[in-house]
């Protein structure tokens, strides 16, 4: 679980471009077995009912498996949804549990968005152990 990654920009600066680039670089030196990149965002990972999220958001993580699971807006899953239901949590939790696992067994991570946002991200969800800082 040491390969992950936090991209922080603004729109336009070349995130997930940087993302492709990563995914082919880590194929390349032999830390994943394949370039693919999944990108995904909170509405593919969150599902709207009690019990839908995990299965959703490890759906996500399977397809990605050989790869990167590129998290665009990755902030946006620990902010409330407009109907007051958030199971945004859930799918942190998924999430955090397959970074855990080696390359191979789980896709490498990328959680991407803005810099203030993925800030507070951070703090709210206490990741800063996942990532060599």
């Amino acid at each position: 679980g040491k390969y992950h990654m936090i991209f922080q920009g603004n729109p336009g600066t070349g995130k997930t471009t940087m993302g492709r680039v990563v995914a082919a670089l880590l194929k390349r030196i032999g830390i994943t077995q394949s370039d693919l990149l999944v990108e995904v965002q909170r509405d593919q990972l969150v599902a709207g009912y009690v019990g839908q999220t995990a299965p959703k958001t490890q759906e996500k993580i399977d397809e990605a498996c050989a790869g990167v699971l590129f998290v665009d807006e990755a902030y946006r899953l620990s902010q409330g949804s407009k109907s007051g239901s958030d199971y945004g949590k859930e799918a942190i939790e998924t999430l955090m549990g397959a970074m855990t696992e080696p390359p191979g067994k789980a896709p490498v991570m990328v959680f991407a968005g803005y810099p203030n946002d993925m800030a507070s991200f951070m703090q709210a969800t206490m990741w800063k152990s996942n990532f060599g800082r």
